[in-house]
């Protein structure tokens, strides 16, 4: 009984409910009918805040900071370009196929001609004359280009030339008396230094976003392992559209070139890649004078010199410099005496301090040119002569591995010796010596000195490893507890690997 009782009393309140919404809608029909007799309602009156704009010395940073802004944009804007392309359709991006700079600064496919892509980017002017400077992905392969100017006036541009190991690329139009902007010094910049990026990002032509300077000397973000790994990271919103925009300082001059993003979904996540203007300058400044950008080569394996590697080079563990991993037979470097172990410490009469920065002087240095090379080997200074030589595009190599044959317990991996049929699949050099890995256990010594399966173990303690059992001797031998330096090879390259021995 209680349950049909609370039905009940239920169902008399949704009486009384229909009966309440049944006298609302009859008084709202009569202030209608009242209101269509009598006119319009009478206005209703209120008030609005009384305070005052803030004023005084409480705002004033902000305010100035305001005027520099504006300043600043003022300066650069009119020299913001929009470039529209239409181009040849490649199969893939110039990008790796699982990287996530595939989804920076898309091109739209054309719905009414498939065989061409079309594709919005940025560029800025650095002539009156007519002078632009963009990416080179934004346009690789054009067929037209079209300019727009931040007054909406439009011209067909001309794409002087390239250069795929910077992604630099130059557009000229003709006029004259253009607004441009002028080259800052990316080498005074210093992480927390404000800046201001400019760009068209998702069509919304002729933004500007502000952010610090994250970080320096970042690794390239193109696939090339020849790439200068000098850029520039920043915080800048910098979205598609804004390849090729200028990042600008806080004097107003061009410091860095909007490149790239690093995201998981395409949309800006907090970490935007610029190319420095130091390496920029030179660049744009050889295709507008030739049409095309020779790069100097050395022949060498880089790999960075940390405080744990530097003790088996006979070196602090504050010491600067850059290591050598590698060396190509009759290449400059090989020609003038360079050795895998020996440290770069200076590279005509400039102090080295980082591999992006050897990378940009060798690659600026005109091939032919005769540049004296400091390095320290085995812990003695000395000097070598190099003439450099002219950059070309290598070859790509596969990458798979051999069988298993012996294992090193206390690094946590299984190798075998590196034969001539395992050499011939995986296209290894034939300088190439040592033992091949083919399998790391997770967690291991290895694993978390980022050892893998594939790479070929070519020394131990700067001492050669000539196969499996050699390797497996001196691993053996190797101090328990104490770290050991690997000299490896993967994909074209070596680099010195530190990995602390596990006690057996």
């Amino acid at each position: 009984m209680a349950n049909s009782g609370s039905i009940w009393n239920g169902a008399k309140a949704h009486k009384g409910l229909v009966l309440t919404l049944v006298t609302a809608v009859l008084a709202g029909s009569l202030a209608l009918y009242r209101t269509a007799q009598h006119g319009h309602p009478a206005p209703v009156h209120y008030k609005l805040s009384s305070l005052k704009p803030l004023r005084g010395r409480a705002i004033a940073p902000l305010l100035a900071l305001n005027q520099a802004r504006e300043a600043i944009v003022s300066r650069i804007m009119p020299a913001v370009v929009n470039i529209a392309v239409t181009a040849k359709r490649k199969p893939q991006s110039g990008f790796q196929q699982n990287s996530p700079f595939n989804q920076l600064f898309p091109f739209f496919q054309a719905p009414h001609q498939p065989q061409f892509d079309q594709g919005i980017g940025s560029g800025f002017i650095i002539s009156p004359e007519g002078y632009i400077v963009t990416n080179r992905h934004v346009v690789a392969n054009a067929t037209y280009v079209e300019v727009t100017m931040h007054n909406h006036v439009k011209y067909r541009g001309k794409v002087l030339g390239t250069d795929a190991l910077t992604d630099l690329a130059v557009v000229k139009i003709n006029a004259q008396n253009l607004p441009s902007v002028p080259w800052g010094d990316s080498r005074k910049l210093r992480v927390g230094d404000a800046v201001l990026a400019f760009g068209n990002p998702f069509m919304l032509n002729f933004t500007v976003t502000h952010g610090i300077i994250s970080g320096l000397h970042r690794g390239s973000y193109l696939e090339s392992h020849r790439a200068a790994s000098d850029m520039i990271q920043t915080d800048t919103p910098i979205n598609p559209g804004n390849s090729g925009g200028p990042l600008v300082d806080a004097h107003g001059d061009v410091i860095g070139i909007d490149a790239a993003i690093l995201t998981p979904s395409g949309a800006f996540a907090g970490v935007g890649y610029a190319i420095p203007s130091d390496l920029a300058r030179p660049i744009t400044d050889q295709i507008i004078r030739f049409g095309h950008v020779e790069h100097g080569f050395l022949g060498v394996g880089l790999n960075a010199l940390t405080p744990s590697k530097a003790r088996f080079f006979g070196l602090p563990a504050n010491a600067s410099g850059v290591l050598i991993s590698s060396v190509i037979p009759h290449d400059p470097g090989a020609k003038a005496g360079m050795e895998e172990g020996d440290v770069i410490v200076s590279y005509d009469h400039h102090p080295i301090h980082s591999m992006g920065q050897l990378q940009v002087f060798v690659q600026l240095t005109r091939p032919g040119t005769r540049v004296p090379i400091g390095i320290m080997r085995n812990g003695k200074p000395m000097t070598l002569h190099a003439t450099v030589g002219q950059f070309h595009q290598p070859a790509r190599k596969s990458s798979k591995t051999g069988e298993i044959k012996t294992s090193g317990v206390r690094l946590g991996i299984q190798f075998e010796t590196l034969t001539q049929q395992i050499r011939d699949q995986l296209n290894i050099p034939s300088n190439i010596h040592g033992a091949i890995i083919e399998s790391v256990v997770p967690g291991s010594p290895a694993y978390n000195a980022e050892l893998r399966r594939g790479m070929v173990i070519q020394e131990v303690n700067r001492q050669p490893v000539t196969g499996a059992r050699q390797l497996q001797s001196l691993l053996a031998s190797a101090p328990a507890g104490k770290s050991v330096l690997l000299l490896v090879y993967l994909n074209g390259g070596s680099a010195f690997i530190v990995v602390r021995m596990n006690h057996p």
